[in-house]
């Protein structure tokens, strides 16, 4: 209650005063080793000095957590473009941070945060770098030339794709990660991580174990065309949690679709399955349940959301790509095994399809292994089906120890 009326107080004071955002910063005890940075960066103290901004402050104790001093880049990362009092959208939205020019990296503008707000709270939660959330907390500070809103953990830099591919929770490996692609009519060949302002649709492995028998035999060059097909060299945004629906131009030159179907957002016949909070040094990426084909660009969505779009394609577990290191989980998979397998094993027997409290341990472990398949647990959409659980559960059951 105290901290509350001091919040009430300096929020207070911050209108009735004609406060600026440096002024207010200097006021709040709370945010003491924030305003520590304006007498150490004078880009920091310069920065809060424009106009028409929004400062996320971590408070004290999340500089406590991170054991180290922030840098220039990271504080800059705090700094939205754009006064915003409140922000009640429920679905993750973009809003650009204040550019910093070329140490920006890959996104014209400024990097990116995504904003959701939420429908039982005033709590909003910030994704930034590596999928990570920070929240809101306390009361809004509306100064002269912005608004303040104390968070209470330090935002994440976006990484680039490589590594943030390689710290998230997605399961296998990926042909992406060290892809040399070109762009256009370009004949260089660059990676992924040199690439800037691009959209990355992301298949999940599962997508490439579905089409397995035509992936074991595409060449380096074959795959390539592959993935060049799943980037859009554009950032794409969000709006009310869909894609804008049009035709678009992929990296190789070939067209790609964006609808929306029962209400989910589609490419081509692939379902986008994740949340709309990923963004990377490059740009943003969007997790897909199935593998786009630039030699069939005209397939629809379907009722059915198994829908291929590669004709005679088999199953084939475990699959490889002519052009990457073989990888069996990232390091956030890793992480998320063993805090996961609680909640794998309630799935299932939810379901009815395995008795999970009879299971062992490394059991548990592969079945949420497994789910991992899916990206994010808590952002999968309706194509998540009871009758889909029960028939992976039913492919598990196979393959588990007896």
């Amino acid at each position: 209650m105290v901290a509350y009326a001091i919040l009430l107080w300096t929020w207070s004071l911050a209108l009735a005063h004609g406060w600026t955002i440096v002024e207010s910063l200097r006021r709040q005890p709370e945010l003491s080793t924030l305003a520590g940075y304006l007498s150490t960066s004078s880009n920091f103290s310069s920065w809060l000095s424009k106009n028409n901004i929004t400062l996320l402050a971590p408070q004290n104790s999340a500089f406590e957590q991170s054991h180290r001093s922030a840098t220039d880049a990271e504080l800059a990362y705090h700094i939205l473009r754009g006064a915003y009092s409140d922000f009640t959208q429920q679905e993750p939205y973009p809003i650009a941070t204040l550019p910093q020019g070329a140490k920006d990296g890959g996104i014209s503008g400024g990097q990116l945060v995504f904003l959701q707000g939420s429908g039982f709270s005033n709590r909003t939660t910030i994704w930034s770098g590596l999928q990570q959330p920070s929240y809101t907390t306390g009361t809004v500070i509306n100064c002269m030339n912005g608004v303040v809103h104390i968070i209470d953990s330090l935002l994440t830099l976006p990484q680039n794709f490589s590594y943030s591919y390689e710290e998230s929770a997605m399961y296998g490996p990926s042909p992406f990660v060290g892809a040399k692609l070109t762009a256009g009519n370009s004949t260089k060949k660059v990676s992924i991580d040199e690439l800037s302002n691009i959209t990355i649709f992301l298949p999940i492995y599962y997508a490439f174990e579905e089409i397995g028998s035509i992936v074991t035999k595409w060449t380096v060059k074959e795959l390539n065309q592959i993935l060049e097909y799943h980037i859009l060299d554009k950032v794409l945004f969000t709006k009310d949690g869909h894609l804008p629906t049009n035709s678009y131009s992929s990296l190789g030159g070939t067209e790609l679709s964006i609808s929306n179907y029962n209400g989910d957002t589609y490419v081509n016949n692939a379902q986008v399955v994740s949340l709309n909070n990923w963004v990377f040094k490059g740009g943003i990426i969007y997790t897909i349940y199935g593998v786009l084909n630039p030699r069939n660009s005209r397939v629809k969505p379907s009722t059915d959301s198994f829908s291929i779009a590669f004709d005679n394609a088999t199953f084939v577990a475990d699959v490889t790509f002519a052009n990457s290191k073989a990888r069996r989980l990232s390091t956030g998979a890793k992480a998320a095994i063993g805090t996961g397998a609680v909640a794998a094993i309630a799935i299932f027997s939810v379901l009815g399809d395995i008795e999970a409290t009879a299971m062992a341990w490394d059991k548990a472990n592969l079945i949420i292994a497994y789910v991992m398949l899916w990206g994010d647990i808590p952002s999968m959409k309706s194509w998540a089906t009871k009758a889909h659980w029960q028939r992976q559960g039913r492919e598990l059951r196979t393959q588990l120890p007896q």
